[in-house]
């Protein structure tokens, strides 16, 4: 994916997004406008004529386009299959499809984006990815917590694989691992990411903090990134004079997985 069709896909989004919010209001304004003209009508019958007519226009528009929306859902409900079991090309133009289609749901649209963007990280296409996630939290007021927290950790990811430690920082801003009030899901999601870009900085101290916890959580994760996380926090204990746990730290990752692959993903981690 090209930055020329990220452009283009969030230049749309944006469009999109605003037709949908003037479709909104245009709609709540006909509702209002049949109570203000039910209100001034002298006659009973015309008063009862006026409030059936408005709200059964309302009413209707307003389903019509929900329906239209449905197709998007499911559109963006298949391409997360396809994306689940591997099949990227599928998800592609399943999301491209989703994204096409007009909805009056800002978050739906916005979802698509988020996946568009996932899919586009599997890729190790991370400057489109990067690019995906700046538009989609452009509209942060639209998403729910969550979706605004995973995108900021997708983002900081792609920014970790672009070398620049400093934006993946600022994306991390105000998230914690130790949050307890974050689900459990997301806490493992972003530990590899914190770890490696506290590593990846050189805050070797604070990579460390909470060390026996995060080597808890790191267990509930899948191999190779239960071994990254490791990998890391041995990295850093090693650099902190922390020989014994470092060592631990180090066996345990290449029980977890071949460390050969983490090199190459992480560079950091070959050096002495």
């Amino acid at each position: 994916m090209t930055s020329t069709e990220v452009v283009q896909l969030l230049v749309a989004l944006r469009r999109d997004l605003r037709i949908a919010t003037l479709t909104r209001l245009a709609l709540i304004g006909l509702f209002a406008f049949g109570l203000v003209a039910a209100a001034a009508a002298t006659d009973e019958r015309l008063r009862l004529t006026w409030l059936w007519t408005v709200t059964m226009v309302a009413a209707i528009i307003w389903a019509l386009l929900t329906i239209a929306s449905t197709k998007q859902i499911r559109a963006a409900n298949q391409a997360s299959a396809h994306l689940a079991s591997g099949r990227l090309d599928l998800a592609e133009s399943q999301l491209r499809t989703a994204l096409r289609i007009f909805s009056i749901y800002s978050p739906a649209k916005l979802l698509a984006c988020h996946n568009l963007a996932v899919l586009a990280h599997g890729r190790g296409e991370f400057i489109a990815a990067a690019e995906l996630c700046t538009g989609v939290l452009r509209q942060a007021r639209r998403l729910g917590g969550s979706a605004r927290r995973t995108t900021r950790m997708l983002l900081a990811d792609c920014k970790l694989s672009l070398n620049d430690v400093v934006a993946a920082n600022a994306a991390l801003q105000g998230l914690d691992v130790m949050d307890e009030r974050m689900p459990l899901s997301e806490r493992l999601m972003l530990l590899p990411i914190r770890v490696r870009c506290d590593v990846t900085a050189g805050s070797h101290e604070v990579a460390v903090q909470q060390l026996r916890e995060k080597v808890r959580l790191a267990e509930l994760l899948e191999s190779p990134r239960a071994a990254l996380v490791h990998a890391l926090l041995a990295r850093a204990c090693r650099c902190l004079g922390r020989p014994a746990e470092a060592e631990f730290l180090h066996a345990r990752a290449c029980l977890l997985h071949d460390l050969a692959d983490l090199y190459e993903q992480v560079p950091l981690l070959k050096e002495p």
